[in-house]
């Protein structure tokens, strides 16, 4: 007797709406993970009786009438589109659907997102044929979109406009020479979640931010940085003595002498650290989310990685790998 197999398919979109008993009877099970499966009354007969599970967000009977359209990446739903028949849209990355597109959404008979939906607090009533697997930002009608962590510099000032201004995350404003006292004349105000802030720029930053925000005050003079970071001699001469790391930190052997030479150190993340520098760095009373103590060289976040005698000959004291 021929041993039957199992089945797994994964994929963004699938479609099952032709499929027959006799393909089904050669396998044990049939797997089916994907963002759209596509199927049909002659195939859900064909599957009963069948060991067949499917994990989707949108299950549709096929219909030669409307449009698969898949998006990786990025992409844009605006007052003015057309399309020439009705879309299923599946998009594997960010979908921004601006003010005023009821009458474009009208063209999708169902969007899919496997990412993040970024859309104004207006359009929501149309969006009863989305569903998002990931993150949904949903902001004001009228304010101006930044970044989702929007670190401000000294022309922003200049460049503003009397408008609300909308950061899905974070404002952070430590950059030196940021005038405040314009962007209050101009009328300008932000909504978001966080706010970093310069000790010398809170009292008067204060007013352009709602009750709501979580404020951190950080020395001035103190750098952002949004990703993670291994500290060394270049960082502080790039950033100063002062750091906001929005990130994990490593500080590996190299990094000892800038250690010592830090002033202020915040770690919105986990600290890797030798366990030779631990009195160093208790020293310095930083703020952090975890501390993970190493003893050897650190490898960390690597793919893949071959561990040889070259690699063990030039790392004596040991190595530590880590997610």
């Amino acid at each position: 007797m021929e041993k039957k197999r199992k089945l797994i398919i994964n994929a963004a979109e699938v479609d099952i709406s032709e499929v027959t008993p006799e393909v089904l009877d050669k396998y044990d099970s049939v797997t089916v993970n994907s963002g759209v499966v596509f199927s049909s009354p002659a195939a859900r007969e064909a599957m009963a009786g069948h060991s067949v599970n499917i994990n989707s967000g949108l299950i549709l009977d096929k219909d030669p009438n409307i449009l698969v359209s898949v998006v990786n990446g990025k992409y844009e739903i605006k007052p003015g589109d057309i399309l020439e028949r009705p879309t299923l849209l599946l998009i594997n990355g960010r979908l921004n659907i601006a003010p005023d597109s009821q009458e474009a959404l009208r063209n999708y008979v169902s969007i899919v997102v496997n990412g993040k939906a970024t859309y104004p607090e207006s359009m929501a009533r149309y969006l009863g044929g989305m569903k998002v697997n990931g993150k949904t930002d949903v902001y004001p009608d009228g304010a101006i979109i930044l970044d989702s962590t929007f670190v401000m510099d000294k022309t922003f000032a200049l460049r503003a406009k009397k408008s609300a201004y909308y950061a899905g995350s974070c404002v952070v404003m430590v950059s030196g020479g940021i005038d405040i006292a314009k962007l209050r004349e101009k009328g300008v105000s932000f909504i978001t979640k966080t706010a970093i802030i310069s000790e010398a720029y809170v009292e008067e930053a204060l007013p352009l931010f709602d009750d709501n925000v979580k404020l951190t005050i950080v020395p001035d003079g103190c750098a952002y940085i949004g990703d993670d970071t291994e500290l060394n001699d270049l960082i502080l001469r790039k950033y100063g003595a002062r750091l906001y790391i929005d990130g994990n930190l490593t500080v590996m052997e190299d990094g000892a002498a800038a250690l010592k030479k830090l002033e202020y150190l915040r770690v919105e993340g986990t600290v890797r650290l030798m366990e030779e520098l631990k009195e160093d760095f208790l020293l310095l009373d930083a703020e952090y989310t975890r501390l993970i103590l190493t003893k050897g060289f650190i490898i960390y976040d690597k793919v893949s990685l071959t561990v040889d005698l070259n690699l063990l000959n030039k790392h004596s004291s040991g190595i530590m790998i880590s997610d």
